[in-house]
């Protein structure tokens, strides 16, 4: 409901099924489910029960999102290793998908002439280019690799390789 609800939202899914077509409608529905799970985190860290995107979008907000999103991620402060997220891949695509809602906003911003909102927009991402990586991008792709090197290798059982050499 809050994915449908929000302009920034229903905008960047019809721009994906745009771009993928329908044969991809279950990955472009999950993209939008993690906006609006970061946007209902938004409101939760705001107070702000009616919060949309396209307001959030300022540099004001900025540490909003990294908290949001880290939350969401479920990011472990406590964790001193590189295992800090339960889900790292969620972190980059809710770091992308907040870049495209951005500039979505900002394309909305030209369209209506509004120079205030395209210049908190430009600032949002500036500050996004600036300190995205250090803040989630750069600890979410090393508990990637981590895990991807460190994950335990299974080997067939041996009646398994007995039959199939049969």
């Amino acid at each position: 409901m809050v994915a449908k609800g929000d302009e920034v939202i229903t905008i960047y899914g019809g721009a994906l099924l745009l771009k993928h077509g329908s044969e991809k409608v279950n990955l472009i529905s999950q993209h939008m489910r993690d906006l609006a799970r970061l946007l209902m985190q938004l409101r939760q860290l705001c107070h702000v029960p009616a919060l949309q995107l396209k307001q959030a979008v300022k540099p004001e907000f900025f540490d909003k999102f990294v908290e949001a999103t880290r939350t969401v991620s479920g990011f472990d402060k406590k964790e001193r290793n590189l295992n800090q997220y339960k889900a790292p891949s969620s972190a980059q695509k809710i770091g992308y998908a907040t870049k495209k809602a951005a500039l979505i906003g900002k394309g909305q911003a030209i369209r209506c002439r509004d120079s205030n909102i395209k210049k908190d927009v430009d600032d949002f991402l500036s500050l996004y280019d600036g300190e995205w990586s250090e803040k989630v991008s750069s600890n979410a792709l090393n508990a990637l690799a981590y895990r991807k090197h460190n994950k335990p290798e299974t080997l067939p059982l041996t009646e398994y390789l007995v039959k199939l050499r049969q």
